[in-house]
């Protein structure tokens, strides 16, 4: 009897810690968001939150579809389509997104994500008397973008640094900004190391970049429509821009 005792109490454990361990890494939202697709040709829904899940079926540029929650990078939706997407691929309506993220901000035991660092020259956080371009983007955001460009491509050429501001433009559109883009959860990697943070406080940013996101902010693009971006190196296909490839 003491055997089954101890038995039950550590299946107990393991099944709290499990529900604490999905509790971290899953957002349920509160109300249904919903979505728009946005791709160039089609975009799979999968059965579970990963690149090799089984495709359950296939969506296309504009499709709308139903979010009930967030899981890292993916987005679950159910209703007429039901699995898990990448959010990279989903457009939420601004309205939808600010609740969102105030449900993830007041949700408990979630993964604190990168703040956005103090006011300063090259921050682009928003004031009302600010002049913005034709793109809506202000001087203030072109320094975040250059900053971002900057910590992405080093000392890469021209080409690849309008190409990181090409992605970034493309998914400002898709966030209803480009802070809201670069601040999303786990798109950008120097946003999350603090790299980028760390460039902005000292303004170590090369002209090139500052001439690549003052550019691609008004509207220059070597790349189309292409959202993502990784090393040359990795062998994945798409549009060959400096050190990295885009798609």
């Amino acid at each position: 009897m003491i055997n089954n005792g101890k038995r039950r109490v550590k299946l107990v454990v393991a099944i709290l810690t499990a529900v604490m361990v999905l509790a971290q890494t899953i957002s349920v939202f509160a109300e249904e968001v919903e979505g728009t697709v946005c791709v160039d040709d089609f975009l799979n829904v999968r059965e579970e939150a990963d690149d090799d899940a089984e495709i359950l079926e296939v969506l296309h540029n504009g499709d709308k579809v139903t979010i009930v929650g967030r899981e890292d990078d993916w987005l679950k939706i159910s209703g007429e389509h039901n699995g898990y997407v990448h959010s990279g691929y989903v457009a939420i309506s601004a309205e939808d997104e600010e609740e969102e993220e105030a449900e993830e901000q007041s949700a408990p035991a979630q993964q604190a994500e990168p703040q956005q660092p103090a006011q300063s020259a090259n921050t682009a956080q928003q004031t009302s008397g600010e002049t913005k371009n034709a793109n809506g983007v202000s001087e203030q955001e072109i320094g975040l973008m250059a900053a971002l460009i900057a910590c992405e491509c080093g000392a890469g050429d021209y080409n690849g640094k309008l190409a990181v501001g090409a992605v970034i433009m493309n998914r400002a559109r898709m966030y209803g900004g480009v802070t809201k883009a670069i601040y999303a959860p786990s798109q950008f990697g120097p946003v999350s190391s603090g790299k980028l943070a760390v460039t902005l406080s000292s303004g170590a940013i090369d002209p090139v970049s500052l001439q690549a996101a003052r550019d691609a902010a008004n509207g220059e693009n070597n790349i189309g429509l292409a959202t993502h971006f990784r090393n040359v190196k990795s062998g994945h296909a798409g549009i060959v821009a400096g050190n990295h490839v885009f798609w």
